[in-house]
């Protein structure tokens, strides 16, 4: 009898430690899902513009960014007509609840940096340009990063943004 009950006892803790083992393996399933979407992972926009056109991109919506978390785009962009053209990147604010003062933008183009700064500056009259060799069939490569620096606290949870990126573009 006495031997049943210690068999039975080391069935439940083999039990117990079979589970345990399970939840931190699925935590540990989970957390790396977690990381996965903290680095942003990078959406793809594609535009095609006219040789004098303006572009409005569908709007982009930062929103559950926390510090130390980014978003990356990167936008594809070809012309209908081959040559040289005048890119400018303009930034519209469509609604913020409170983000804005805390994200760090980047843009890339070729390894040079055409911006870097706060996104509440983009929002007003800034403008950025760029002058570039543009096809129909090999898409130059623009890299937008929002960032939320490590150092931002609290103040900033729950906080989104809504804004246009507008393109102009004109034929040299």
């Amino acid at each position: 009898m006495e031997k049943d009950k210690e068999i039975h006892s080391k069935k439940k803790v083999r039990v117990l430690i079979f589970i345990m083992a399970l939840m931190i393996f699925f935590g540990a399933i989970l957390t790396i899902i977690m990381l996965f979407q903290s680095c942003g992972a990078n959406q793809n926009i594609y535009v095609k513009i006219a040789k004098t056109d303006v572009t409005k991109l569908q709007p982009i919506r930062l929103e559950g960014m926390y510090p130390g978390s980014k978003h990356e785009y990167t936008l594809n962009i070809t012309a209908e007509l081959p040559g040289t053209y005048k890119l400018g990147f303009d930034y519209e604010e469509i609604r913020d609840k409170g983000l804005k003062k805390y994200i760090y933008v980047e843009m890339i183009y070729e390894g040079v940096m055409l911006y870097q700064g706060n996104l509440s500056d983009l929002l007003g009259d800034k403008i950025i340009s760029l002058e570039t060799e543009l096809n129909e069939r090999n898409p130059i490569q623009i890299r937008i990063v929002y960032k939320m620096p490590k150092e931002v606290g609290n103040e900033a949870q729950g906080a989104s943004m809504d804004f246009d990126i507008i393109i102009s573009s004109e034929l040299q």
